[in-house]
């Protein structure tokens, strides 16, 4: 299976990094090929300007997202590993689930519903608290394999 990781803690020495590749490691060991995305190493932008949200009703995204989605397209599996912050992932992690995952790629909006083509996603979160220090793992998020649609927001 091919595994894309998607790591968001600014530590290089953090237990969230620990994770990554404590994870990876187990995978490549199982003869899986992984893909990491460090999105702090990459200097990711994860600010959705009004320039971004213009461009994705056309689904003409920018290239540093265009990049990310090709990556998320050659997955079977997706998995996001991030510290939890004030209840909420990162906001660099939210950046990247809010610019990569748009509407023309990551789901189709319609008049009923948006759908949302499945492929297998996992997260990874831990909590700075003693005693409520944890990691999850259950379906997060879903992407499109094919091209991104036409179809006006």
């Amino acid at each position: 299976m091919r595994h894309l990781v998607v790591a968001a803690h600014p530590s290089t020495q953090s237990f969230n990094r620990a994770v990554v590749k404590t994870y990876i490691a187990a995978l490549r060991e199982r003869r899986h090929r992984v893909e990491c995305r460090d999105l702090y190493a990459a200097h990711f932008n994860p600010i959705l300007s009004a320039r971004d949200l213009a461009a994705i009703g056309h689904c003409k995204a920018a290239p540093d997202v265009r990049r990310e989605q090709a990556a998320i397209r050659q997955a079977d599996v997706i998995t996001l590993i991030a510290p939890m912050w004030w209840s909420g992932f990162p906001a660099m992690l939210k950046g990247y689930i809010d610019r990569v995952f748009c509407a023309g790629f990551a789901y189709v909006r319609s008049n009923k519903a948006n759908i949302c083509p499945g492929s297998p996603a996992s997260t990874a979160s831990s909590s700075p608290h003693p005693g409520r220090t944890k990691a999850s793992s259950k379906a997060a998020a879903c992407c499109a394999r094919s091209e991104p649609s036409t179809t006006k927001a």
